[in-house]
């Protein structure tokens, strides 16, 4: 069991990028921590009888500029990394489909003329005057 404690101010919802900012007071909250914490963590609070999602702002042996007393507490850091990584691999995933698709159309393209080339002199002909400017 860690003996850890500070106080962190934070601000009620998070931002999972820059367009996204977090709402609440802009002064924020403060909450006891239990676990080291840095500003721009992501974190679960207790608030009233439930929890809710938070953004740390500021990082302190003491509240700063509060002179009540500070009854909540930090339940967790919010641990993304697998959720970032799934979103990696799901835009990776995405580009991979669309590069293998505009190659599958360039290909079948290709096949295409190929076949009715075989059939019409008059394309084939065209298709190799079309090669040759290439």
């Amino acid at each position: 069991m860690s003996n850890y404690h500070k106080y962190v101010k934070v601000r009620f919802g998070i931002a999972l990028n820059s367009y996204a900012l977090p709402t609440g007071n802009a002064e924020g909250y403060w909450f006891k921590a239990y676990e080291p914490l840095v500003p721009g963590d992501m974190v679960v609070v207790e608030v009233r009888d439930t929890f809710t999602l938070a953004t740390v702002l500021d990082v302190a042996p003491m509240p700063v500029g509060f002179t009540g007393q500070v009854t909540k507490a930090v339940l967790s850091k919010i641990n993304t990394n697998a959720y970032t990584h799934g979103k990696q691999l799901d835009e990776q995933r995405k580009e991979l489909k669309k590069r293998m698709d505009e190659r599958v159309k360039a290909l079948q393209e290709d096949a295409l003329y190929e076949m009715l080339a075989e059939k019409d002199p008059e394309l084939k002909s065209m298709l190799e005057a079309y090669r040759e400017v290439q």
